[in-house]
């Protein structure tokens, strides 16, 4: 998703820099659309923050409550004469977020787990946000980021003490302040969301698709300095940002875009498809968690 998210991101740059100024107006504020929805896990890619959030606590709080779920309301205030004066693109990303704030506001009632209800809330109040730049409050829209970044930063690193941090509440305010259960036809429409969501993400089912015939339960025995270099050369091909390689691609689809779009269009899912490939490669194949294991002396 966040691969997609470059290449949209990389489209509206294209089309944004010609001779005589905007050429395909629509293009460029569909592709900078698409690169802030997609970054800030909006509807219907709302489990995105929720799957991301698997690895270590502070990492979570940074990428994803701080950076990541609001890189797209940066990117959209800060381009909003490219986009704003179309009535489609508004009413696209108003909707998409009322969609959003809804689906995640729900799906958060029903999650076991505390990073994944507030990874789903974190959607919910980005598409909210969304809403108001959709408004054209573009500054308005900023701040009430900076202050939702800093909130759901702070959960996200309270979420592994949340049964003490539970009782501190009980205990100072004398009950609890949000209902102990949801009522259950509240959460058979809860339910029936997190089914369809997880059912039909036909884009995650799809990158599993590409990428099965690499699951197998054979994996490469390669020595930590192996798996270190294989580890390099595999996120470097997969178009790391900063790197050689991930900056010539961009300059030959950025050069092909105006005048050959279909083969443009070819490179770019060549590039997408490689990518997944490689990634799961990697970490499928090369990596193991035998690297962490020491010696016994």
């Amino acid at each position: 998703a966040y691969k997609l998210s470059d290449i949209a991101m990389l489209v509206a740059v294209t089309f944004s820099l010609g001779a005589g100024g905007v050429q395909y107006p629509s293009v460029v504020a569909g592709g900078l659309l698409i690169a802030a929805l997609l970054k800030s896990s909006q509807w219907p890619l709302t489990s995105l923050f929720a799957r991301s959030m698997e690895g270590p606590t502070p990492a979570s709080a940074l990428g994803y409550a701080g950076l990541s779920a609001h890189v797209g309301t940066v990117l959209l205030a800060g381009t909003m004469d490219l986009w704003f004066p179309l009535d489609w693109a508004r009413v696209t990303l108003g909707t998409l977020g009322l969609i959003s704030a809804v689906h995640g506001t729900l799906v958060a009632n029903i999650r076991a787990e505390r990073k994944g209800a507030v990874a789903n809330a974190t959607s919910a109040t980005v598409g909210l946000i969304f809403m108001v730049l959709a408004c054209g409050y573009s500054e308005l829209a900023l701040l009430l980021s900076f202050g939702h970044a800093a909130f759901r930063m702070q959960q996200i690193l309270l979420a592994p003490n949340v049964i003490s941090h539970s009782q501190y509440l009980r205990s100072a305010l004398g009950f609890m302040p949000w209902p102990k259960a949801v009522p259950k036809r509240l959460y058979r429409l809860c339910w029936s969301l997190r089914r369809f969501e997880t059912d039909h993400s036909h884009l995650l089912h799809l990158l599993h698709r590409l990428s099965r015939p690499l699951v197998t339960r054979k994996q490469w025995k390669l020595t930590k300095l192996q798996q270190w270099v294989m580890t390099g050369a595999c996120v470097v091909l997969a178009g790391a940002p900063f790197t050689p390689v991930s900056h010539h691609i961009e300059e030959v689809i950025m050069h092909l875009l105006p005048t050959h779009p279909y083969l443009a269009g070819a490179l770019i899912l060549a590039h997408w498809f490689s990518s997944v490939v490689l990634i799961r490669f990697l970490l499928l194949r090369v990596l193991s968690a035998r690297r962490f294991k020491r010696r016994k002396h």
